[in-house]
């Protein structure tokens, strides 16, 4: 398993991954889902891979099959981690801890202190990874984006 940056020439493939899992996130609504694809989509896409200020680090078996993907911001010394997502079919063999690890290493390097996101309430796979990943539950949002609820996580590094 090769963890690396996204490049252009990932796009079409990484665009389609990304929306097949968002697509069957059982806890979004359609508005989330919609929303979020949108932001993975053209021109969006490309935009994020190209910034130098968002990160996009995609999971890719031997074989060159992407599998996983890992997207944020980075915010004045913290990291804003926007998705980590993983290929149904290649969940629960250890792809989102190897990209999270790579992600950690990357952001140490270049200076970030913390890293933070949310996850929906309601998403009980997510928060068992991240407490197993030692992240501490900061913060609910009740209500919020797309009239849902959240929790907010926080990592330091």
């Amino acid at each position: 398993m090769e963890i690396r940056k996204a490049t252009e020439q990932d796009a079409p493939t990484l665009s389609v991954l990304i929306a097949s899992i968002i697509s069957h996130v059982p806890y979004y609504n359609d508005r989330a889902k919609a929303e979020n694809i949108r932001q993975y989509r053209g021109e969006a896409l490309h935009r994020r891979i190209k910034s130098p200020h968002h990160l996009l680090l995609i999971a890719q078996e031997e074989g060159g099959k992407i599998v996983g993907f890992c997207s944020g911001v980075d915010q004045s010394g913290t990291f804003y981690a926007e998705w980590i997502g993983v290929d149904p079919a290649t969940r629960r063999q250890g792809v989102a801890q190897v990209l999270v690890d790579y992600l950690f290493t990357l952001l140490r390097e270049s200076g970030n202190h913390k890293i933070w996101l949310d996850t929906r309430a309601d998403n009980l796979e997510s928060i068992s990874f991240l407490q197993k990943m030692n992240f501490a539950k900061v913060g609910e949002l009740k209500n919020h984006w797309f009239n849902q609820d959240y929790y907010i996580w926080e990592k330091f590094l």
